[in-house]
């Protein structure tokens, strides 16, 4: 992951996005968000699967944040505090393979 960390270097820190699932993975794989502001992910499922979005300290980590599991073709928003600055893991808890860095700045 460090890669994804390196390119999300020069990333400006957004308070919201707009997450897709599709094809059992997300459309991006990095996140950077204000450390300790209020998140809001407007989160579209587009397979008939079950997805979410789940924050972690870390890869196999404690939880931070743990988005409603759901099938689509739906979509959840997702409110919650971002943690202090770091680096981050999310996930899908349906679907692990389906990941990426989180990271408050």
């Amino acid at each position: 992951m460090s890669v994804l960390v390196t390119a999300a270097a020069d990333a400006t820190p957004a308070s919201s996005f707009n997450v897709v699932a599709e094809d059992i993975e997300f459309d991006t794989d990095t996140l950077v968000v204000v450390a300790g502001r209020e998140v809001v992910i407007d989160f579209e499922n587009r397979d008939g699967a079950m997805h979410n979005i789940a924050v972690f300290t870390e890869k196999g980590g404690d939880v931070i944040y743990r988005g409603e599991l759901f099938t689509g073709d739906d979509r959840r928003e997702y409110r919650f505090q971002a943690p202090p600055a770091g680096v981050y893991y999310f996930h899908c808890d349906a679907h692990p393979e389906m990941e990426g860095v989180f990271i408050a700045r």
